[in-house]
């Protein structure tokens, strides 16, 4: 139960984190080019996502990514 819930929940933070969200959040232009390299959450509802460009070691952090399953 715990494995199936935890493989739910990273396939669940990844259909929330939509495109425009993490570009608002993130503030970046453009996406491509970056890859997601971390995960966690949800804290206070709230989940936190890293990602890197592939080409660069700058991370692109995203601490507010909400859990839209509240409303």
């Amino acid at each position: 139960m715990l494995v199936k819930q935890r493989k739910t929940e990273r396939t669940y933070i990844l259909e929330i984190a939509t495109r425009d969200n993490i570009e608002k959040c993130c503030n970046v232009k453009d996406l491509r080019g970056y890859e997601l390299v971390a995960m966690a959450g949800p804290r206070c509802g709230y989940y936190s996502l890293v990602f890197k460009k592939k080409s660069c070691t700058q991370d692109c952090t995203c601490q507010h990514i909400k859990d839209t399953d509240e409303s």
